[in-house]
């Protein structure tokens, strides 16, 4: 097997990219492609969470009480781990500690905030 000469350092090149990137998959690919550039990208994956758009898929966009009865019926029947809805302040926070410079390290991930619903399809 002949072996190629020394050429000094070899250059890192960004791996081809898929067209649309998704999920942490796509993450792992454009953490590659651009840490070299300083770049962090990550995911943030939420589970099922309290908002406007849930609350009309769920039929119950302005009714409180039947918002009540809905999550909890979706809650004991499709919802495991910390068996509840989450807030958009909880993404947000998880959002904001991705991003923060003590975080400067972390790239290529994915990180569920869905209280460990995601844990029990494992």
């Amino acid at each position: 097997m002949a072996e190629a000469p020394a050429r000094g350092p070899r250059r890192l090149r960004p791996r081809p990219r898929r067209r649309h990137p998704t999920s942490s998959r796509g993450s792992s690919e454009a953490a590659l492609d651009y840490g070299t550039r300083g770049i962090r990208v990550n995911v943030v994956s939420p589970g099922t969470i309290d908002t406007p758009m849930v609350r009309k898929s769920l039929g119950a966009e302005h009714d409180e009480a039947r918002f009540a009865e809905m999550r909890e019926e979706r809650v004991r029947t499709h919802m495991a781990g910390m068996r509840r809805m989450g807030a958009p302040e909880e993404v947000a926070a998880a959002v904001l500690m991705r991003s923060a410079d003590d975080a400067s390290f972390i790239s290529g991930a994915t990180l569920y905030v869905d209280g460990g619903a995601t844990s029990a399809l494992t």
